[in-house]
């Protein structure tokens, strides 16, 4: 067995590039609670059993799965070539995937397992994506913002996967629970308010419904709060703009509906470990 070495990043995220004679152990480790996975099959095959009465599931080459936890690779066709990838639910959450996607990806990820058909360009173009998160995650040396990096590719993959997922299934019909579809609807307007608006009265009110159902739906679906999901927009949008260096740190807070500098440098600080002079002297090169 050929079996790329890797390190858990920072205990959230890691992926694994598996060739040859491996067996299900090599797989052992990447199911953990709280976490998702991705795998993409090169060749070979993969055989998935899940907790409770759920059907064998087996992934060939040239498929995307997506996959929950709760599941266990109990056999493995070879010679076998494909990508692992694994990250805790927060991590997505950090690396702004909150603020970029957000719509494609939630539906997506609302599925517990979802497997996708690619073409051979869709293929090529995952391997690039995965060998180089794998690459940053590996990389022997640190380099200046590589944490920024290794955030930046995984963002980039979870984005292809719900674009992916999005252009796959627009002929299938998808269902979703009654907290899924309100908590999706909210992640879209928080998408496309991020900096604007922060009180969950006026999501709520978009979305025809009560701030007590939002709290509870968004609660029950994705076990954080409203709140959690507002300042990540939020802190999204204050990243993207202190990469202008047209703005002043006092304008981006003003954009941004702070009352003073201070209140937005402790906001940021809180959020990003750094104030947001710091934040832009790392960006310069």
């Amino acid at each position: 067995m050929k079996n790329a070495d890797y390190s858990p990043w920072k205990g959230e995220l890691a992926v694994r590039q598996l060739s040859g004679a491996c067996t299900a152990d090599a797989f052992i480790g990447f199911f953990r609670q709280g976490w998702f996975s991705l795998i993409l099959v090169l060749s070979g095959e993969i055989q998935i059993e899940f907790e409770g009465s759920a059907p064998l599931l087996r992934l060939s080459s040239g498929r995307l799965c997506w996959l929950s936890d709760g599941a266990r690779v109990s056999r493995v066709a070879v010679p076998l070539r494909c990508y692992l990838l694994s990250c805790t639910r927060a991590l997505a959450v950090k690396s702004r995937v909150a603020r970029y996607g957000i719509g494609h990806l939630g539906e997506a990820t609302a599925q517990s397992v979802s497997v996708i058909p690619l073409s051979n360009a869709e293929v090529r173009h995952l391997v690039q994506l995965m060998g180089m998160l794998r690459r940053k995650i590996d990389g022997s040396c640190r380099q200046p913002l590589q944490d920024a990096m290794v955030l930046l590719c995984l963002n980039l993959l979870l984005c292809e996967y719900g674009a992916l997922y999005h252009k796959k299934s627009q002929n299938q019909t998808a269902f979703h629970s009654r907290d899924e579809k309100i908590t999706m609807g909210f992640l879209a307007l928080v998408d496309a308010n991020a900096g604007r608006r922060r009180d969950v009265n006026f999501y709520a009110d978009a979305l025809c419904i009560t701030h007590r159902h939002l709290r509870k739906a968004v609660r029950r679906a994705t076990g954080r709060t409203v709140k959690y999901f507002i300042e990540a927009g939020l802190v999204a949008e204050a990243l993207l703009l202190l990469t202008d260096e047209d703005l002043s740190v006092t304008e981006i807070g003003e954009r941004l509906d702070f009352g003073s500098l201070s209140s937005f440098s402790a906001f940021f600080k809180k959020h990003a470990k750094l104030s947001p002079s710091q934040y832009r002297k790392r960006l310069r090169p």
